[in-house]
């Protein structure tokens, strides 16, 4: 998030700034900033847009077709097309590349005027509202056992997503025993945060005898959701198709510093060289600020009275000429 401020900062939160040399400067010295992060995020981005990723469908083994691999070509490159991935893979490329980490949503809705479903792949807008499962190690994070997607809604919007009762019930716990964050959020305390809860169980499952190898059991994991508020499960948990959780990771470059897993955004390593860059066009600016301004040496009574304002705005207007006495 530090990363994000840092490559989107500009002259109303002065975020390039480190705190103390800030404060060091007080309010009667320059500090400026001329972020020049955005020309080369920008870059990248531009660059990702011209070689997009694309799924590529072959044939697996000799059991499979090349009909089927087509068709499901097909119905890939379309559920692209209804999804706009376009602007979902630009959106998270520059998320990838301001703050090394990035998220997509893959989920179903329903089509108007049907009874049929289709599958959706919508960004994230607020990459740092995802907290994941910390033990999952996997690049994509398909070994992650839960998975929480936060955003902040309106009492008004709770009340009819959820019903009356359930907004009721949320304000009467945050009165009770508050939920430091969940509830009455905002500068008036008007907003409700809730998280879409995502989460694995493991059940047995019978793998049939095949060949000489006889029937074994084992455990698979099976994903389900649900909609919480901090005080309640607002939706009913529901079962998901898949077998991982579906909120799939854009991450930056990853290693492991101290035995933690860090990502890092492309402008970690530029934030000295950036703040060097304000330091130096705030220093120039102090100079030129500085530089003392040689007035005129005109005798007493040298300048006639009725000209004298010119005289003394001549620094700063500039005139065709300057009057004086005789």
């Amino acid at each position: 998030e530090n990363d994000n401020k840092f490559a989107y900062a500009d002259d109303t939160n002065l975020d390039q700034w480190d705190k103390r040399a800030k404060k060091a400067r007080g309010n009667k010295r320059p500090i400026l900033q001329w972020n020049r992060i955005p020309v080369y995020t920008q870059r990248v981005a531009n660059d990702s847009r011209k070689n997009k990723p694309a799924i590529k469908i072959s044939r697996g083994d000799e059991a499979a077709t090349k009909h089927t691999a087509e068709y499901l070509q097909a119905r890939i490159r379309h559920i692209e097309y209804e999804s706009n991935l376009d602007t979902a893979r630009d959106t998270t490329g520059k998320q990838q590349v301001s703050t090394g980490r990035a998220f997509l949503r893959v989920t179903t809705e329903w089509i108007p005027g049907t009874q049929k479903q289709r599958i959706c792949v919508d960004p994230i807008p607020n990459q740092f509202s995802v907290v994941g499962d910390p033990a999952a190690w996997k690049y994509d994070r398909s070994d992650a056992d839960f998975q929480f997607v936060i955003k902040l809604i309106s009492k008004d919007e709770h009340t009819r997503k959820y019903g009356k009762e359930k907004t009721e019930t949320a304000l009467d716990f945050a009165d009770d025993n508050p939920s430091n964050g969940w509830i009455g959020v905002g500068d008036d305390g008007e907003m409700i945060q809730v998280a879409d809860y995502w989460f694995r169980k493991y059940e047995d499952q019978t793998v049939p005898a095949e060949g000489n190898q006889p029937a074994r059991k084992e455990k698979v994991p099976v994903v389900y959701s649900c909609v919480i508020d901090g005080a309640q499960v607002l939706k009913p948990v529901e079962k998901w198709l898949g077998s991982t959780i579906p909120i799939p990771p854009v991450w930056g470059e990853e290693a492991v510093v101290d035995g933690q897993r860090r990502t890092f955004s492309l402008i970690r390593t530029s934030k000295t060289p950036q703040r060097d860059l304000n330091l130096a066009i705030s220093t120039l600016a102090e100079l030129v600020g500085q530089m003392p301004k040689s007035p005129y040496l005109i005798p007493q009574g040298g300048v006639a009275a009725a000209h004298e304002q010119d005289w003394a705005n001549a620094h700063n207007n500039p005139v065709a000429y300057l009057i004086y006495q005789m």
